[in-house]
């Protein structure tokens, strides 16, 4: 049975993807050997905020979503700016983050935001 990064990756090829952007933490490394394995290329940013912008002016110029990879908390936070952006210009930008359990509490580590609460008026 594949693995959810399995099922990403392979969505992902099928759409037309063939290159994600980002800046990795320990909690996305499955998705992106998953990604790897689908023919999908990684392009390491030195910020969560340029992969972003790389992920939407690529697929904007391929004609297919862009797609940026980030880890979660701050990393996750970094993507505001390029998925602002991509919402106001109407172009298609999916962003793959990491997250914790809801049940975890918020104090539990300086990586938790409430990315759902902060993401709501950017994203469809």
């Amino acid at each position: 049975m594949p693995t959810v990064a399995e099922v990403v990756a392979r969505e992902l090829r099928s759409a037309g993807v063939d290159r994600a952007f980002g800046l990795p933490g320990g909690e996305v490394l499955v998705l992106l050997d998953a990604l790897r394995r689908a023919g999908i290329s990684f392009t390491l940013c030195r910020h969560e905020a340029v992969a972003g912008t790389a992920a939407a002016v690529y697929g904007k110029l391929r004609r297919t979503a862009g797609v940026a990879v980030a880890t979660l908390g701050p990393g996750a936070a970094n993507l505001m700016l390029p998925l602002a952006n991509a919402w106001l210009d109407r172009e298609p930008l999916l962003a793959i983050t990491a997250d914790l359990p809801v049940s975890w509490p918020v104090s539990h580590t300086h990586q938790r935001l409430p990315l759902h609460e902060v993401y709501r008026p950017i994203v469809k």
